[in-house]
């Protein structure tokens, strides 16, 4: 029988192997356990609260993340001076993938790194800023870039140049940032043995055995789409032309816009024109999205190739602080 053969894995990594998956190279090291400290109050306390979303740029900080970082500003002082001296000086370098730090998630670690970036004093915001882009899990993420965006009059005219450098580590193109993603997927399906055929006759056993190869030929389907395809509009058109990639087209969108932003703000931090449009089909630069005769926001004409006037429901957004319209 078909649950008890390996025939349906064995057909994916052939397929696998003829488009070369092999190739690519996981970049992520193992989590290791963190050298740096031991659970504290402060540890638990972050642990237990909620957390909020980062706010876009024009709205306010909420109450809970400035109560939060207020309350617990010596510890949090304390917290970042010892991950700070546990980082590499270097901030275009990635920490080491420690699964905590100070008894603290890593991720809650970098929720409260942006969380200072958005709060933090002048003097101190460039330093905050490159904390965040230490922290990266890996060498291709983008941090979040809008605190950035709205603290971007905060930060000192001397940082801008060195901080736009910094950020240019991260442009990375987006056909081969999504080749190289969908590469290490499909190796990761492909080492997917599934089920000990003994234990078929449990039913969640039976159902992971008859579905674990369906989301890797999808995964190889969409490598194979980054490889024929040679820019942002040829790869959303051939995933587009497939129902059964919907549910993969917001991914790849959201990385798209996350690479049209970075663009966005090291053109802002080096007071340099606006970056290109990659689904302008007259390849122009973003287009000011205007509101009361301030601009506030860019806008790509997204997935369509057409000028909606910065309708956030056809054109990609990235929200700028609000400013008196002009030529960017």
């Amino acid at each position: 029988m078909l649950w008890n053969s390996d025939a349906d894995i064995e057909r994916l990594r052939a397929r696998a192997a003829r488009l070369g998956v092999e190739r690519w190279q996981s970049p992520l090291p193992q989590p290791q356990a963190s050298p740096i400290g031991a659970e504290s109050e402060f540890a638990k306390s972050t642990q237990e609260r909620k957390h909020l979303p980062i706010p876009r740029v024009g709205m306010p900080v909420p109450d809970d993340i400035v109560d939060f970082h207020a309350r617990h500003e010596l510890a949090l002082a304390t917290f970042f001076a010892t991950v700070d001296s546990h980082l590499p000086v270097d901030p275009t370098a990635l920490a080491p993938r420690w699964r905590s730090i100070c008894g603290i998630p890593l991720g809650s670690a970098r929720l409260l790194a942006t969380e200072r970036v958005l709060l933090a004093p002048h003097d101190t915001i460039a330093a905050d800023i490159r904390r965040c882009l230490r922290l990266r899990p890996s060498k291709e993420w983008i941090p979040p870039i809008q605190p950035i965006f709205r603290r971007l009059s905060d930060i000192p005219q001397g940082e801008r140049t060195a901080l736009a450098g910094d950020l240019d580590c991260l442009q990375l193109p987006v056909l081969e940032r999504l080749r190289e993603t969908y590469a290490i997927l499909a190796q990761e399906r492909c080492r997917d043995v599934g089920s000990d055929p003994g234990s078929i006759l449990k039913v969640t056993d039976w159902r992971r055995r008859r579905t674990r190869c369906e989301v890797g030929h999808i995964t190889l389907d969409l490598f194979d789409i980054t490889m024929q395809a040679t820019t942002e509009c040829e790869l959303m058109a051939a995933v587009g032309a497939n129902g059964k990639y919907n549910n993969y087209a917001s991914g790849i969108i959201n990385v798209i816009q996350g690479q049209i932003g970075l663009r966005l703000l090291i053109a802002e931090l080096r007071s340099s024109p606006w970056p290109v449009d990659p689904f302008n089909p007259n390849h122009s630069p973003l287009k000011p999205q205007l509101q009361n005769g301030s601009i506030v926001g860019a806008y790509s004409y997204g997935i369509d190739g057409n000028d909606d006037g910065g309708d956030p429901s056809a054109d990609l957004i990235i929200d700028l602080p609000p400013r008196p319209h002009a030529a960017p």
